[in-house]
């Protein structure tokens, strides 16, 4: 299968492992873009029986992957709402998602850095 056409990251098939890049400049800010990518990969990756493991790794080695963007709270609510109301954010979804795929995911890190883990 092809991993490719992906605006946030790169993605590279070696044999049973793939290695996603995040490649958004300045701090791989986690935003629309990367979110509708990982949310692809995720598709991608659950119905590819080839890929055992996927590493995320950072074209940028001070950072991983940086928070949100500011502009993707803008929708939520400011008033108050009942528990059964609330709604996981896409970007959980998406996470979750991944967690859920069968091959094993790892984060590839070099020395200390900053950002937050994606899997």
């Amino acid at each position: 299968m092809k991993y490719n056409n992906f605006k946030a990251f790169t993605a590279t098939q070696t044999q049973a492992i793939l290695t996603v890049t995040f490649i958004l400049p300045p701090v791989n800010i986690q935003g629309n873009e990367m979110i509708t990518d990982l949310d692809n990969l995720a598709e991608q990756l659950e119905k590819d029986e080839t890929v055992k493991v996927v590493i995320f790794e950072s074209a940028k080695a001070d950072f991983v992957v940086s928070h949100e963007e500011m502009n993707m709270l803008e929708h939520i609510s400011t008033e108050p709402i009942e528990r059964g109301e609330i709604k996981i954010l896409e970007l959980a979804l998406v996470l979750e998602r991944l967690n859920k795929v069968s091959p094993a995911v790892l984060n590839k890190v070099a020395e200390q850095i900053n950002g937050h883990k994606i899997a």
